[in-house]
């Protein structure tokens, strides 16, 4: 060097020199150490800085590279996924179209991968059939219902028409009198009805409270031993002592009465009918079972339906409400409700919560 470097105030600095190769003059650049002595003496400690400005140089190259590399793969990344997840939004969305278009059977696609997609499409998929479920219920309600009215409605109006030309009080007195039964029966209709849809799913009743099993079984059981003498039914009743249920004592009552009716109705005479209350594992089973003709396998999934009748019940009285409340007093209690064949007759258990 023709010269020492400039004193400067760190001890890490760069300077820049000169150097001849073969009488060639060639700029160089140092990183440079300096430890100054108390006499004026200077120690330095360089080192070329080319092959450190090299690799800098490559890794920067390489940074600059790798964050295209980088960007590009994400944009293209994105742009696959933006087109992945648009086609499931689309079928999601073409689903939901063919619905509302009223094409209830219309189910989005599974692809069977397991991600986030197909548990939403499962979730969508079971609201559809649930929703398919109470549409189809509800137009068989309607049908049943035009199906019940037709008759009460078609006696009232023929009793009218021929009251309109009856002379005499006493014919009068009996036309008037089978157009109130009529009118009675279509009421009775209604109510059912009603009484049926307010009972939906949700919240336990207001009036739910710990109840002794003898509030809703055996005082059931004897309101209905008369009309079973009658008929010349056995009415068997066992009840294990010290159950309490959870529940609206009304409404229980009236689903274990219900049970009863409708095993006492077609129980043919000499037969017996079976009413019973014990504790299973958690919770508390009512059962009634009788000796009647039972339900063919393909119509017992269908006995809760509001106005369903079994060919076998077809011929007997009523609307076709009972059990159809007895599943809405079930439900609105969180409890089960189950049916099975006896060989002879009908089992009907319905579960319901012990009252801790």
């Amino acid at each position: 060097m023709p010269a020492p470097p400039p004193l400067v105030a760190s001890p890490w600095f760069r300077f820049e020199f000169e150097t001849f190769d073969h009488g060639l003059a060639r700029e160089n650049e140092a990183y440079t150490y300096e430890r100054r002595f108390p006499d004026g003496t200077r120690l330095l400690v360089a080192r070329d800085t080319e092959d450190v400005d090299e690799r800098e140089e490559l890794i920067g190259q390489a940074i600059g590279w790798g964050t295209a590399v980088a960007v590009l793969l994400g944009v293209l990344g994105g742009v696959l996924m933006s087109r992945a997840v648009g086609r499931r939004i689309d079928a999601i969305t073409g689903t939901a179209e063919r619905v509302m278009a009223g094409d209830l059977s219309g189910r989005v696609e599974l692809r069977g991968t397991g991600d986030d997609f197909d548990h939403l499409a499962e979730t969508l998929n079971a609201m559809l059939d649930r929703i398919e479920s109470l549409i189809q219920s509800v137009a068989r309600v309607s049908d049943s219902i035009a199906h019940e009215l037709r008759t009460p409605l078609a006696r009232i109006r023929a009793d009218l028409e021929e009251l309109d030309g009856a002379g005499d009080a006493a014919t009068r007195e009996a036309l008037i009198a089978q157009a109130n039964e009529s009118a009675a029966r279509l009421q009775s209709t209604f109510d059912g009805v009603r009484r049926c849809a307010r009972l939906a799913p949700g919240p336990p009743p207001r009036a739910a409270s710990p109840l002794p099993g003898r509030a809703p079984v055996p005082d059931a059981a004897e309101l209905y031993a008369p009309a079973a003498e009658a008929e010349g039914l056995r009415l068997d009743i066992a009840v294990e002592p010290g159950i309490r249920v959870w529940g609206d004592r009304d409404l229980l009552f009236q689903a274990v009465a219900n049970l009863i009716d409708n095993a006492v109705k077609y129980t043919p005479p000499g037969g017996s009918v079976r009413v019973a209350l014990a504790r299973e594992g958690a919770g508390a089973r009512i059962g009634v079972a009788d000796d009647g003709p039972g339900v063919g396998a393909d119509d017992l999934p269908r006995i809760t339906e509001r106005f369903f009748r079994a060919p076998a019940q077809a011929a007997a009285a009523g609307q076709g409400l009972g059990l159809a409340l007895v599943d809405a007093v079930a439900r609105c209690h969180h409890a089960e409700l189950a049916f099975q064949n006896a060989n002879p007759g009908l089992a009907a258990t319905l579960s319901l919560p012990l009252a801790n």
